[in-house]
């Protein structure tokens, strides 16, 4: 068989092979199912408050909110099997409030994940329902 004519055929498409999988590595991974595995607490108020929160000596129902400056406390906790990363937007229901890059959640974790960012206290009011959506969800 004359192999050598077929090799520039097998070599074009272990390239293209090649540039799919690195183009779209992260596709592979999408996984937005898998958000049901990862418990989500959000929690806005002062400093203080959320202080409180992570030392559970504070009421996780009452939400303190002051004129100055809020914070959005996000605790995140993955009960699956797998790893997830990927991007969760917290929203009010005037506007995004966050844009949250979670970097790593090992799975069968017993430990929150815990991000604080900072808002403008006119982003959120104390009749506000703030929510949560992942923008993008990875597991491996």
């Amino acid at each position: 068989m004359k192999l050598w004519r077929k090799l520039p055929f097998i070599v074009f498409v272990l390239i293209g092979i090649v540039i799919a999988i690195t183009k779209f590595s992260d596709s592979v991974f999408v996984n937005k199912e898998y958000s049901h595995q990862i418990e989500i607490k959000i929690y806005s108020g002062n400093l203080k408050y959320l202080y409180g929160i992570l030392q559970e000596k504070q009421n996780e129902d009452y939400v303190s909110f002051n004129n100055k400056s809020n914070y959005l406390l996000v605790k995140l906790r993955n009960y699956g099997e797998k790893r997830a990363w990927g991007k969760l937007n917290v929203m009010s229901s005037q506007r995004k409030l966050a844009v949250i890059l979670v970097n790593s959640l090992e799975g069968l974790s017993d430990e929150y994940f815990i991000y604080l960012v900072p808002i403008a206290s006119a982003d959120v009011k104390p009749e506000s329902n703030i929510s949560f959506e992942w923008e993008e969800l990875f597991t491996k």
